[in-house]
Order: C-alpha cells, then structure tokens, then sequence
C-alpha cells in the first residue's frame, strides 16, 4: 500500500514567481548560463530574499523538479479514488500532462540528470525522489487493482505501462530536436495525438 507524502510544504507566492522566472530563463538562455546573480535580477527581488527560499541554484534545479511531481499529484489521486477511470485514462492523462510543453520537460530532465551526476542530498531533491516513487507505487496498485493480480511478482508487468508513457515522453524530447523528424513530420500535433491514444489504448490492452 502506498504511503501519501506528508512533509511536501505549500510554496510562498514568491516562491511561486522566482520559480517561474528560473524555468524562463533556463529555458531561453540555458540553465548552465544563468547565474543566481541574473536570477534575481530577472526577478526583482533581493537576493536575501533568494536565499530565504533557496540555498543555492541547485536547490532552484530541484524546486523545479518537485514543482512539476507535484502537478501530477492530483492525477494520480483522483484515479486512485475512483476506479472507474482506469489505468487508460491515467496514462492518457500523465503523457498529456508531460507532452503540454517539450521544452518544459527536455529542461528538467536535464536538470535531473545534473542533480544525479552531482548525488544531490538537497532536501527538496529527496523530496522529488520520494513523490516520484510514491507516483510509480500508486500507478502499480492501481493497475493490480484492475486486473484483480494478487502476486506482487507482476509487479514488473504492470510498471511496463508506466514505463511505456516515461519512454514516450522521454523519447518525444529527443525527437523534437532531431532534424529528420521535423522535416518527415509536419502535423506534430497529431503525432503528439497519436502517442497518446497509444498510452491509452496500451492502458486498455493491459501488460499481459
């Protein structure tokens, strides 16, 4: 049985502006380029009140990455307390939530790569670490739950699906980037359509 997570804190409105600021300039400028100093800057603010909310540009990395885990929250939560909308429906609805903005997505996963390579103990980092596993946790209950399995040994079967909709997405940040599939794809909207009536239709079909 999964375990919610508990010491996860509301964000401040401040907090919630120079987050917003951060994932716009790491986006425009590069994150590796942007220094705490044209942070705040950017965001007008002090940079005593910076490092109020964070103690370092690695600890806005991983705000960041929580801030997003966190959006995702309420998906699984609601699919957890209803059934009815099945494993298809979530999965249609986390690889919709991730393809809503490419650029979003392709800077935290490189954000999370430098966080790893760096074996980051910040505790917002942890925090991120624990939400995700409690995601894959909830994911995998839910979808025993569905196809009435009793052995925790499938547990592997059933976090394919999971796996499926990470692969997806991961896979769609690199193609956004590569220059045969912007010159052979042209109607990217539908093929953004395409992986997530596969999600779903997977979500159906089940991993057995």
């Amino acid at each position: 049985m999964f375990s919610p997570i508990t010491n996860v804190s509301d964000q401040y409105p401040t907090e919630t502006a120079i987050l917003s600021t951060a994932l716009n300039l790491f986006i425009m400028a590069g994150e590796d380029q942007v220094s705490v100093t044209r942070l705040i800057q950017t965001a007008a603010i002090s940079r005593s009140v910076f490092y109020h909310y964070f103690s370092s540009k690695e600890d806005v990395y991983a705000a960041l990455l929580l801030n997003d885990e966190l959006g995702l929250s309420p998906l699984f939560k609601n699919c957890h307390e209803d059934p009815d909308q099945g494993i298809a429906h979530l999965m249609k609805e986390f690889l919709n939530y991730r393809l809503q903005s490419i650029d979003n997505y392709g800077l935290l996963l490189r954000l999370e790569a430098q966080l790893n390579a760096r074996e980051c103990q910040l505790e917002r980092f942890i925090q991120w670490q624990r939400l995700r596993r409690n995601h894959v946790e909830q994911f995998t209950e839910m979808a025993r739950r569905q196809w009435d399995v009793q052995s925790h040994r499938d547990d592997d079967d059933l976090r394919y699906l999971f796996a499926l909709v990470w692969a997806l997405a991961d896979g769609m940040v690199s193609l956004s980037k590569n220059p045969l599939y912007l010159d052979l794809i042209q109607d990217r909207r539908g093929f953004k359509r395409f992986l997530v009536k596969l999600a779903r239709q997977a979500g159906v079909k089940g991993p057995f």
